[in-house]
């Protein structure tokens, strides 16, 4: 266990910055994990659901009380809602290819994204999924769903009849089903 916790639900690392949560911590290491402390949270009953370093080490975390952003290796925090819903932001990716941030929104299953480091937030076409967790390649942004993977906006190389058009350009691909 690191510093008595072990129930982790994310962990990111850039260069020497590491950065690990549990739903109701956040332990930062300045030095790529030899030395940890706990962050000091927005508040002392914020629930973490994901977290991203940008290169620049900017520390992001998507919380039930929003998205929050240190610039100081989580020692202050800034809660962002220019474009972003104030509360229940479910997940967090940086997409290096696109050089922005994506994120969504539990209860509005929006998907959103930010070029400017997190300053600025514009809503994305709906998937039309509930959504669960979001990360990015090569500049192409995939989702899970209990429905499935959701990948999008590119459309696929092949038509198959495990992939159908979702709204917003967005393609279901089946990846397991029981029959």
């Amino acid at each position: 266990p690191l510093r008595g916790e072990r129930e982790f639900i994310a962990i990111k690392a850039e260069r020497e910055l590491v950065a690990a949560a549990t739903l109701g911590k956040l332990l930062v290491s300045l030095d790529g994990g030899t030395v940890w402390n706990q962050t000091q949270l927005p508040s002392p009953k914020t629930i973490i659901y994901d977290l991203t370093i940008l290169p620049d080490s900017r520390i992001f975390v998507a919380t039930r009380d929003g998205m929050f952003r240190s610039v100081d290796g989580g020692r202050s925090w800034q809660h962002l809602i220019n474009g972003l819903p104030p509360r229940e932001i479910g997940s967090i990716a940086f997409d290096s290819i696109g050089k922005r941030l994506l994120a969504y929104g539990n209860t509005s299953g929006l998907v959103f994204e930010s070029a400017d480091k997190g300053q600025n937030w514009r809503c994305l076409d709906n998937p039309g999924f509930g959504l669960q967790s979001i990360t990015a390649l090569n500049g192409r942004l995939f989702a899970t769903t209990a429905q499935g993977l959701l990948a999008g906006p590119e459309k696929p190389q092949e038509d198959s009849a495990e992939t159908r058009q979702a709204p917003g350009n967005w393609f279901l691909r089946l990846v397991h089903h029981s029959d």
